[in-house]
């Protein structure tokens, strides 16, 4: 939600503005995924004590972030680039803000109120937005990026404050705190990081060979898809971790590729629709920001593949082996990485595309492994409904025919699997 108000921004800010942004944000990527140290994790596998004082330990451990941040800064001011400069600086000032409220949003799923949460983000991103465009028409600078984020967070932080509140009540009272094996914090903290980095890595290479211009017009195309899987991949995580959790091992593949099966032709469908919306008031957009649709589709056509990843995390953490997600995200940190460098051609679309196949062979890769305990049938099915649909999603701008073929096939195959589903009970 937070992804998708940014994108209003685009009908007052530049490609360039966006790149200073997206340049700044990935700089301080690092830091930012370190927020806690592991301690929000600690804090929901109950490990930890109280959330007053987990709450002061964290704020300790990101005030050092935050400085590191600010030595960052001081680095690209002294290459001369004080516009990144300030910006790498403000995001780590907000770094303490995003690790409070990540604590807090950590109580409310202890105390089972999702819903709070939701909708704290869900009025965060509205007021984030309207933030962001009041700056924008008064400024017209890059500022409204950074003082809406810093809106956001701030925002997400008081309306969870009633819950710590409640948690103070009821809970530290009798909570005592007990040692975390820093060896856990440890792990927790490099998985956050190896999850997080590879949305991040692409702008981060791309700001050093690329212009400023291009990598705005790519930190642009990214949010669509940003955007969606943002929505999705908590809670269908939280589903699947749940709903396998709960079924014998052996069964565990076959209903992650049913599962799978739904949410692929699903979002298949979905990106499809985005899809031919975008080709058809391609021209109604700003004209400089007519460039950043079709690597936005090339983007959309690796994200039926990309929302496979919750659902094969959940089987991981079902089986005690969340391990193995680390692994793979340094892997799609290191591919993602040298696919960017694409964009040295100057050629963004080729980048995209660089990217949604990089991201799609990655993924089929990691199902082929993963769920060959599901049965050949099914997981060649799942398959190939992924590998159809992000060909037709690449071949979309092509003609209309082919943003049709693309509606059509998302349609049947989403179709297709509900039944499926159903009739397998």
């Amino acid at each position: 939600m937070s992804s998708l108000s940014s994108l209003v921004l685009v009908a007052w800010l530049s490609p360039e503005e966006f790149g200073l942004w997206a340049s700044a944000v990935s700089a301080c990527a690092v830091l930012v995924s370190l927020k806690n140290f592991g301690a929000s994790q600690a804090y929901l596998a109950g490990v930890t004590g109280s959330l007053r004082r987990t709450r002061k330990r964290a704020a300790l451990h990101n005030l050092c972030l935050a400085l590191i941040a600010l030595v960052i800064a001081g680095v690209y001011f002294s290459f001369g680039r004080a516009d990144i400069a300030l910006l790498v600086a403000l995001v780590g000032l907000t770094i303490p803000l995003q690790g409070d409220a990540d604590l807090l949003y950590s109580e409310t799923v202890r105390q089972r109120k999702n819903a709070t949460a939701v909708r704290a983000q869900g009025i965060a991103a509205l007021l984030k937005g309207g933030v962001g465009i009041a700056i924008a028409i008064l400024t017209g600078s890059v500022a409204a990026l950074a003082v809406s984020t810093i809106a956001y967070h701030f925002i997400v932080e008081v309306l969870l404050l009633s819950v710590a509140k409640k948690e103070r009540n009821s809970v530290e009272k009798t909570a005592t705190d007990s040692v975390i094996r820093s060896s856990a914090r440890v792990s927790w903290a490099i998985n956050a990081m190896l999850l997080s980095l590879p949305l991040q890595i692409p702008f981060l290479v791309a700001q050093f060979v690329a212009s400023a211009e291009q990598v705005g017009i790519l930190y642009i195309a990214f949010q669509v898809s940003l955007g969606i899987s943002g929505m999705v991949a908590v809670p269908l995580n939280r589903v699947a971790l749940s709903t396998l959790a709960s079924v014998k091992d052996h069964l565990r593949a076959r209903l992650a590729v049913d599962l799978g099966g739904v949410f692929v032709a699903g979002t298949t469908l979905l990106c499809a629709v985005i899809s031919i919306t975008g080709i058809l008031l391609q021209d109604v957009l700003p004209d400089q920001w007519q460039t950043a649709v079709l690597p936005s589709v090339m983007l959309l056509a690796s994200l039926p593949v990309r929302i496979l990843t919750p659902i094969v995390d959940g089987l991981q953490q079902a089986q005690g082996k969340w391990w193995q997600g680390s692994t793979y995200s340094g892997i799609d940190l290191l591919g993602t990485g040298l696919a960017t460098l694409v964009a040295a051609t100057g050629d963004l679309v080729l980048t995209a595309l660089a990217l949604s196949v990089w991201k799609i062979l990655l993924g089929l890769t990691r199902s082929s492994l993963l769920l060959r305990n599901a049965g050949g049938v099914r997981l060649a099915a799942l398959q190939t409904v992924t590998v159809i649909g992000g060909v037709l999603l690449i071949l979309s701008p092509s003609g209309v025919a082919w943003s049709v073929a693309t509606v059509v096939f998302g349609a049947v195959a989403f179709g297709t699997s509900l039944r499926l589903v159903s009739k397998d009970g």
